[in-house]
């Protein structure tokens, strides 16, 4: 659902795409497609609306009025939209397109030479006024900067994200700590913001599946007949 121009706009399977004005009624407006729509985004003065099979459509501010738009070159589901109406961003599984001015529309998985975006599949993004933001499975996370208006995009994963299972979870007195494949150790004071943990290198590559104990000593075991012991 997007709001924008005093309206509501909900999109969904086969193309459904319904409008609820002001007075509070909901009507289904025609939307020339059958493929699933997964997001819709009120940009500008219109809204977008895309799906899967790389279908992408415009409304009008009143969204009553939709047509595909052209030249985007997606074939993969796209799940997300974000932008203005001079440089707009789709994402999706295994898609990032991209376009400037009202230009031609470009792939920044397989087209940005200097910066790419990871081959990977994209659920949501954002613009943030300066930079778009797009995020996706497994905690991937990109910033995407032009650093002037003739420049590429620069995509850009200012972080790291922690994409290991995780097998167990342990609540202490005064912190959490989970643990999981790899050797993957981390805790955290209040379960929001969580720290990445060193453990001996022997166990990278094990897979801990079990944590006990209580502040004055924690253990974890895992495959292999991993143990690791933290007073």
């Amino acid at each position: 659902v997007a709001s924008g121009n005093n309206l509501f706009v909900a999109v969904g399977e086969q193309g459904r795409i319904a409008t609820r004005a002001a007075n509070g009624n909901w009507n289904t407006e025609t939307s020339g497609t059958a493929q699933h729509l997964n997001r819709v985004a009120f940009i500008g003065n219109q809204f977008w609306a895309v799906g899967d099979a790389g279908t992408v459509l415009v409304g009008n501010s009143s969204g009553k009025n939709w047509a595909p738009v052209a030249g985007v070159g997606a074939t993969n589901a796209l799940y997300a939209v974000a932008g203005t109406n001079d440089y707009i961003v789709l994402a999706g599984d295994h898609e990032v397109r991209l376009q400037a001015g009202g230009g031609t529309w470009t792939d920044e998985i397989g087209g940005n030479a200097s910066a790419p975006a990871p081959n990977w599949t994209y659920y949501s993004a954002s613009w943030q006024g300066t930079l778009h933001f797009i995020a996706g499975r497994s905690g991937m996370m990109l910033e995407g900067i032009k650093t002037n208006a003739a420049s590429p995009t620069l995509w850009t994963q200012r972080q790291a994200p922690i994409r290991n299972w995780l097998w167990d979870l342990l609540r202490l007195p005064n912190f959490y700590v989970a643990v999981g494949d790899r050797g993957t150790v981390m805790t955290s004071a209040a379960g929001v913001d969580w720290e990445l943990e060193l453990v001996p290198d022997a166990a990278t590559n094990s897979v801990l599946l079990g944590l006990g104990g209580t502040t004055n000593g924690l253990v974890a075991a895992g495959s292999g007949g991993s143990i690791l012991f933290s007073p």
